[in-house]
């Protein structure tokens, strides 16, 4: 998997609409979810605030400089939402950046890291499953 370019200044987790809301992980999300692992949140290493990084539509075409969010940038809320063509915060500009200039590829990013919080996930069930069910000798 690609590294994450922002690991210096900020750490990586996926999560999905259910279990990331309002900027910030979701502190118990209902027993039945099942995360489907498919939003790239980030949260600042020294400030530890969290920031949802959309998959942006506009990277690859736009030519100019990637610029924040007015409204975001006053109110940490836009109401264009995920069509905004700004990013909405520091990390999503980086990355948004890295991805215009092809060094970086969040969709991509998002797929490889999922996969690896699938298989994770899919080995500590087997694990479990295998204590909770000792075979009797």
């Amino acid at each position: 998997m690609s590294s994450f370019p922002l690991g210096a200044d900020y750490d990586y987790r996926l999560f999905c609409v259910d279990c990331f809301q309002d900027n910030k992980p979701v502190k118990q999300p209902s027993p039945t979810h099942r995360c489907c692992y498919d939003l790239l949140a980030v949260q600042d290493k020294k400030s530890k605030r969290w920031f949802r990084v959309r998959r942006g539509r506009h990277q690859k075409s736009f030519k100019g400089k990637w610029r924040m969010c007015c409204d975001w940038n006053q109110k940490e809320v836009c109401p264009r939402g995920d069509s905004c063509a700004f990013a909405h915060g520091t990390p999503e500009l980086l990355l948004f950046t890295l991805e215009k200039d092809k060094k970086f590829n969040i969709a991509e990013f998002i797929r490889e890291a999922r996969l690896q919080c699938v298989g994770t996930q899919v080995k500590l069930v087997i694990i479990l499953h295998s204590c909770q069910h000792p075979l009797s000798l």
